[in-house]
């Protein structure tokens, strides 16, 4: 696995208006830097500030690969649903145009250069799309898309992690080399919406997800074979030790996992970004902040989820309108990082 060194400077974020300013946290394998809040300055480089409104631009052309579907829906009117074509996101019900810097060059363009979409926590989220799949973008965020852009196969009806002998017996279209579904999920087991997101027996942890082209194996939480012994907070030397799939550090390894709220993580920690490679992840990380999403902020390091909004209130990541806040929505936010840049759009509850 391709992964920065941990030698890499420290990068400054910039969501909603704000900074995020983004110190290095060592992984125990040499890996990367966790994304937390810092009051330190920040010499790497900055992102340019977007806005927060559901229905904004995300941009895309209406080129490219594959159709999805057609443009309009006859006497229906434009087709505005999932899989749908689009350029904005004013285009889509969902309010969310799939475009590159959401899902990857490579989704985008199969899928006429945007297509509509919506965050997904595991395929069975993709309800109003019941043919698509939900991709771990590998961009901070989960969402529905058409199982042959991925090299996938019909969806059938089985979780993540159910045994399975070909990919139509699975709900994500995907039955790995070790004839189990492969899926996404978005949180460990035992935390708030830990319940049926993979079968029974199998288990959400941290990991290179298995999908069967390159475009499909972003770092991510899925469904799989139990990891190892050690659980949240135990010390440890590499990621298989670990229940959730992840080991960092500093000053000793520490075992981390999946997370979609900041109420999958035990006290003292939050649900943040993380960057494994170019992929970037949530995972529960420590913050010494209390203040909870909806509280008005002046700076991110007041806020539990370390982010704090172009309207000046606290934010968390997200995988779905559950996750958030009621009123509030899941929205692709953008925020540029990376050495070079590199434009992504962060599910976040606005």
């Amino acid at each position: 696995m391709v992964r920065w060194a941990a030698v890499v400077a420290p990068v400054l974020l910039v969501a909603l208006g704000a900074c995020y300013d983004v110190p290095e946290l060592d992984r125990a394998d040499g890996g990367d830097a966790s994304i937390t809040s810092s009051s330190g300055a920040s010499s790497g480089s900055t992102g340019s500030s977007g806005g927060d409104d559901e229905g904004g631009s995300s941009g895309g052309s209406s080129s490219g690969g594959g159709s999805s579907s057609d443009a309009t829906t006859g006497d229906a009117g434009p087709c505005n649903t999932i899989l749908c074509p689009c350029t904005s996101n004013s285009d889509c019900a969902s309010g969310i145009c799939g475009t590159s810097d959401i899902v990857g060059t490579e989704v985008a363009s199969a899928g006429n250069g945007g297509f509509c979409t919506q965050p997904c926590c595991t395929s069975v989220d993709c309800t109003d799309s019941p043919a698509s799949v939900c991709f771990g973008s590998g961009r901070g965020g989960n969402y529905c898309v058409n199982p042959g852009w991925l090299q996938r196969a019909a969806p059938g009806p089985k979780l993540g992690g159910a045994a399975c002998n070909a990919s139509t017996d699975c709900r994500s279209g995907l039955c790995t080399n070790g004839n189990l579904c492969g899926d996404t999920c978005c949180s460990f087991p035992g935390y708030s919406v830990g319940v049926s997101q993979c079968a029974s027996g199998a288990q959400c942890s941290l990991g290179t997800f298995p999908g069967a082209s390159s475009t499909d194996r972003h770092f991510s939480a899925f469904c799989g074979k139990p990891g190892g012994s050690s659980p949240f907070g135990a010390t440890c030397n590499s990621d298989n030790e670990c229940a959730g799939g992840l080991c960092y550090y500093p000053p000793e390894g520490n075992c981390t996992q999946p997370c979609s709220a900041p109420s999958d993580c035990p006290g003292g920690y939050a649900c943040l970004l993380d960057q494994e490679g170019t992929d970037i992840y949530f995972g529960c990380f420590p913050s010494s902040a209390s203040a909870p999403e909806g509280t008005a902020c002046g700076s991110n390091s007041e806020c539990l989820g370390q982010w704090c909004n172009g309207n000046s209130k606290c934010t968390n990541v997200c995988v779905s309108d559950l996750t958030c806040i009621s009123g509030w929505h899941c929205r692709p936010q953008p925020f540029t990082w990376g050495e070079p840049p590199e434009p992504y759009q962060v599910l976040a509850c606005e």
